[in-house]
C-alpha cells in the first residue's frame, strides 16, 4: 500500500504496518501501541543483611507472574497485537479466542484477531501470528453457541464474560453467558485441547475449518464427522502468512462422546443431517444435547492427515486436560526459570516476566511427530538433527529477540538458523521474514546477515556457516531473478555502484541504504570470522550510511542519481518516498553498528548529546500523559527503528544518560494492563528490549558487542547453558536510580562503552548505581 497521504494518522491507519508493514511487496501491516504503567511504585529496598532481603522470583513465582492480556489492548499505534492464546514454548498451536473479523471492530486493533475490550467472540482458533503488524491466520475455529444461524454459521459471534476471563501460560478460560457454557483451552506442541462446561446441560459446537482472520476466496473445506471423529482439511490462502501461495490444513479432532445430532454446512448454509461437507464455507453443527461436559482434542498438521492424527493421538489422546496443561506449565517453568530476579517492584517483575513469556511465542515450530515438514517449496522434507522453525520476523527480530535467544537459548537460535539453511536449499534464498511456508518479502533489506555473523561470532555451533555466508553474499551482490520467490535487496546494483540508493529511482532510498550498510557491517564480520576475502569491501560498503549524511542539516538525507540532496520541507514529515514507516528524526541515529563515527559526524560527543536529548525530550515520553495514539514525531519506541537509539548517550560526554531514558521508555513505554506495550511486540522484540534493558545491556546486532545499559533489579541471575551463569548486582537499583556511576567484570574495574559475549560467559558483573546524574565527561 505505502500510502502518501499528508494526514498523519491516515497514513499510518491505512499502511497498516508495524515491523513487518512497509515491505518489498508493499504489505499492509502496523506498528501501534499504548501503555499505561508506573514502574515508580512499591519498590522494595534491598537489605544489607541477607535475612531481609527479598526472595529470589523462582520458575513458579515468575509463572505467577505472567499475564497473557498484557498488551493485548490499546487504541490506534497504541495496540501490541499480542493475544492471550494457550500455547507452549514455540508451539505451532496457538488455541484462543478471536474477536472480530474483517473489520467488524477496528481492522488495525486486531491483527492478531484479539482485542481485549471487544466484547464478543467468533470462535476459538488454533493458529496465531503473534504481535505482529498484519493479519493473518485465526484458522480452525471452535465456537458454542445457543442457537445456530442456518443461513450463515460461520458469521456468528457471542457475548463474553469479560470478568471470568483468565489466561496463564498454556492455559486460557472464559465464560460465555449466551450460550451458557465455560470455556477451557490447552495445548500441546501441535495439538489442541478444548474443554467445554454446560450451565444447565447441553452444549453445541460450530467447528468452522475455514474459519481466519481475514475472508479469502481461496478457502475450500473438505471435511466429515463419523461418531466422534472429525476430520479433514481446509486449503488457505490469501493473507500475510500465505503470500508465496495457499497452505492445506489437516485436522484429526476427536469428542469424549459422539454428538447427539449433526449437520453441516457449506456455502449454502446448514444441511440438517449431513455429516460431510465442501465449500468456501464448511463445518459443522455438534449438538451434544444433554452433555455438561464435552472435550475436544484437535491434531494439526500441513503434511497430511496421517501425520495429524499422529499429532493428537501421541500429544493428547492418552492424556487428561488437567495433565496436558501440567506439561504445558512445566514446559513454561523450564523457560522462565532461566533468569531469576531478587527485589524490585511487583509491577516491573509483572512485566519483566510477561516480557520473557513473549520471548518464546514465535518463531514457530512446524516439523511433525514423525519429523516431516512441509518447506518453503510446498514439499515434504525430513529433518536431521534440527527442529524446523518459521514465522521468524528477522526485520524485527534480528535487533533484540535473537541476540537474546543467543545469551539464553542457543539451542533455539541454532535450530532458527539451520531452518533458514534449510529454506534455502529448498528454494535458492535465506528469507528475511518467512511466515509459515511463505517468504512474505515483508520489510526490506537482508536481516539475516546479521543473524548468521552474530550467532557466529558469539560460538553457536552445529551452523554451516561457510554456505550460509555464500548464499547471503550472493543477495549482498546481485539482485535476485525476476519472479523470484524473495525479492533479497530490491536496490542493490544502484547500491553497489554509487554507493548509496537513489531516492528519485527507489521508493524509501534512505532507509534502504542504512539497512544495506548495517547487513553490510554484519557480513564483513561474519567473513572476518571466516577468513573470507570478501571482508574488506564489505566493511569499506558498512559505511555506505555516510553517503546520506547531509553536513548541513545532520539528517539522514535522501539523495538522488546526480548526487544531489533532496530538499527536506520538514524532518519530522512520514514519508514512505523516502523512509521506511517513519521520518527522518527516526532514522537519524540508526547507524547504532558505528557510533563513534556518527558521533564525529554530529560534531563530536557533546554535539550528539545535544541531538539525542532533543530526539527523546520533545518525543514527550518523560511525560506523565505520554499516549502513543498516534507515531511519535521523535523518538518512537513503538516501532524498531529507534529502539537502539538511547544506548547512544555511550558515545556522548554525558554516557550516564542511557539510563535515565531506558527508565523513562521502561516506565512510560511498558505497563501491566491490557495496554501495556507501545507498538506491535514484532515477535518478541520489544519484549526482548526490555529483558535486555533490566539486565543492563542491550546488544549491537551483527557483532559479539552489547552497550552498557542501566539494570533495573538489584540482583538478576541467567542461565547461559552449558552450566554457565551470569549474574548482575546492581544494589539499589530501581526507578529511581537509573544512573550508572561504575561497573565491574569480576571485581576488575569495566572501562568503555561494551560489554563483550565472552566477557559475559559464567561473570558477575557489577553495577555502582545512583539517583543523580555524574557530570559531563
Amino acid at each position: 500500500m505505502n500510502p502518501k497521504t499528508i494526514f498523519l494518522f491516515s497514513l499510518f491507519a491505512l499502511a497498516v504496518f508495524a515491523g513487518c508493514a512497509s515491505d518489498e511487496n508493499s504489505t499492509p501491516a502496523a506498528d501501534i501501541s499504548d501503555a499505561s504503567p508506573d514502574t515508580t511504585a512499591d519498590a522494595v529496598d534491598v537489605a544489607d543483611t541477607l535475612d531481609a532481603k527479598p526472595q529470589w522470583v523462582d520458575a513458579e513465582r515468575a509463572f505467577s507472574l505472567v499475564d497473557p492480556f498484557i498488551g493485548t489492548g490499546g487504541l490506534g499505534f497504541g495496540y501490541a497485537a499480542l493475544t492471550p492464546t494457550a500455547q507452549v514454548p514455540n508451539g505451532l498451536v496457538k488455541l484462543g479466542p478471536d474477536t472480530s473479523k474483517d473489520g467488524k471492530y477496528y481492522p488495525q486493533s486486531h491483527f492478531s484477531g484479539y482485542h481485549y475490550d471487544d466484547p464478543e467472540v467468533r470462535g476459538f482458533t488454533h493458529l496465531h501470528l503473534v504481535g505482529t503488524g498484519a493479519p493473518g491466520l485465526g484458522n480452525l475455529s471452535v465456537l458454542p453457541v445457543a442457537t445456530v444461524d442456518a443461513a450463515k454459521p460461520w458469521a456468528q459471534y457471542t457475548a463474553l464474560d469479560k470478568d471470568s476471563e483468565q489466561a496463564a501460560p498454556g492455559y486460557y478460560s472464559v465464560h460465555l453467558p449466551d450460550a451458557g457454557v465455560t470455556v477451557e483451552l490447552t495445548a500441546s506442541l501441535r495439538a489442541g485441547f478444548h474443554r467445554y462446561r454446560s450451565d444447565a446441560g447441553g452444549i453445541t459446537l460450530l467447528f468452522n475449518p475455514a474459519s481466519s482472520i481475514v475472508t479469502s476466496a481461496e478457502t475450500e473445506v473438505t471435511m466429515a464427522v463419523d461418531g466422534q471423529t472429525i476430520e479433514g482439511h481446509v486449503v488457505f490462502g490469501g493473507d500475510f502468512a500465505t503470500r508465496s501461495g495457499p497452505f492445506t490444513l489437516y485436522f484429526s479432532a476427536t469428542s469424549d462422546s459422539a454428538p447427539t445430532a449433526v449437520s453441516t454446512w457449506d456455502d449454502s448454509g446448514v444441511n440438517a443431517g449431513a455429516s460431510s461437507a465442501q465449500g468456501v464455507e464448511g463445518g459443522a453443527v455438534l449438538d451434544f444435547s444433554d452433555a455438561e461436559q464435552v472435550e475436544l482434542r484437535v491434531g494439526l498438521s500441513f503434511v497430511d492427515l496421517d501425520q495429524a492424527r499422529l499429532h493428537r493421538s501421541e500429544e493428547l489422546d492418552a492424556k487428561t486436560f488437567e495433565a496436558v496443561r501440567e506439561e504445558a506449565k512445566a514446559a513454561w517453568l523450564d523457560k522462565l526459570g532461566r533468569v531469576r530476579v531478587r527485589g524490585g517492584a511487583e509491577d516491573d517483575l509483572r512485566i519483566f516476566y510477561t516480557a520473557l513469556y513473549n520471548v518464546w511465542r514465535m518463531p514457530t515450530r512446524l516439523d511433525g511427530a514423525d519429523g516431516r515438514y512441509r518447506g518453503m517449496d510446498d514439499q515434504i522434507h525430513q529433518v536431521n538433527g534440527s527442529k524446523y522453525y518459521s514465522d521468524l520476523s528477522l526485520w524485527d527480530t534480528f535487533r533484540t529477540l535473537h541476540p537474546l535467544l543467543t545469551l539464553i537459548d542457543p539451542d533455539l537460535q541454532r535450530d532458527s538458523l539451520n531452518s533458514l539453511l534449510a529454506m534455502k536449499r529448498a528454494t535458492g534464498f535465506i528469507p528475511r521474514w518467512p511466515a509459515l511456508q511463505t517468504y512474505t518479502n515483508s520489510m526490506l533489506g537482508t536481516p539475516a546477515d546479521q543473524l548468521f555473523a552474530e550467532s557466529a561470532l558469539k560460538g553457536i555451533d552445529g551452523v554451516d556457516y561457510q554456505e550460509a555466508f555464500d548464499a547471503l553474499l550472493i543477495t549482498a551482490t546481485q539482485q535476485t531473478p525476476p519472479g523470484s520467490i524473495f525479492t533479497g535487496r530490491r536496490a542493490v546494483a544502484r547500491y553497489l555502484e554509487l554507493g548509496y540508493v537513489p531516492d528519485d529511482e527507489f521508493s524509501q532510498s534512505v532507509s534502504r541504504t542504512l539497512e544495506y550498510a548495517w547487513n553490510d557491517w554484519a557480513l564483513a564480520n561474519l567473513a572476518d570470522h571466516l577468513g573470507r576475502a570478501e571482508a574488506s569491501a564489505l566493511r569499506e560498503r558498512s559505511e555506505n550510511w555516510k553517503n546520506t549524511f547531509e553536513e548541513t542539516t545532520k539528517f539522514m538525507t535522501p539523495r538522488n542519481a546526480d548526487g544531489s540532496f533532496v530538499v527536506m520541507m520538514s524532518h519530522g514529515a512520514f514519508s514512505e518516498d523516502h523512509y521506511t514507516e517513519g521520518n527522518a528524526w527516526h532514522w537519524r541515529f540508526y547507524p547504532i553498528w558505528h557510533p563513534t563515527q556518527l558521533s564525529e559526524a554530529f560534531g563530536g560527543p557533546s554535539a550528539l548529546y545535544e541531538q539525542l536529548h532533543k530526539f527523546f525530550d520533545d518525543a514527550g515520553i518523560n511525560t506523565d500523559d505520554y499516549l502513543p495514539l498516534l507515531p511519535d514525531g521523535k523518538y518512537w519506541h513503538g516501532n524498531e527503528h529507534d529502539i537502539g537509539a538511547p544506548y547512544l548517550f555511550n558515545f556522548t560526554d554525558r554516557p550516564a544518560e542511557v539510563g535515565k531514558w531506558v527508565r523513562l521508555i521502561q516506565s512510560t513505554a511498558y505497563g501491566s494492563g491490557p495496554d501495556g506495550l507501545v507498538g506491535n511486540d514484532d515477535g518478541g522484540t520489544l519484549s526482548a528490549w526490555y529483558i535486555f534493558s533490566a539486565l543492563g545491556f542491550s546488544p549491537v546486532a551483527g557483532h559479539d558487542t552489547y552497550m552498557l545499559g542501566s539494570p533495573l533489579f538489584p540482583e538478576i541471575e541467567v542461565d547461559l547453558g552449558d552450566g554457565k551463569t551470569l549474574r548482575i548486582e546492581a544494589p539499589g537499583a530501581g526507578p529511581e536510580t537509573p544512573y550508572v556511576v561504575g561497573v565491574n567484570v569480576n571485581g576488575q574495574a569495566h572501562d568503555g562503552p561494551y560489554f563483550t559475549h565472552a566477557e559475559l560467559q559464567g561473570s558477575t558483573v557489577y553495577f555502582d548505581m545512583a539517583a543523580e546524574a555524574p557530570a559531563a565527561d
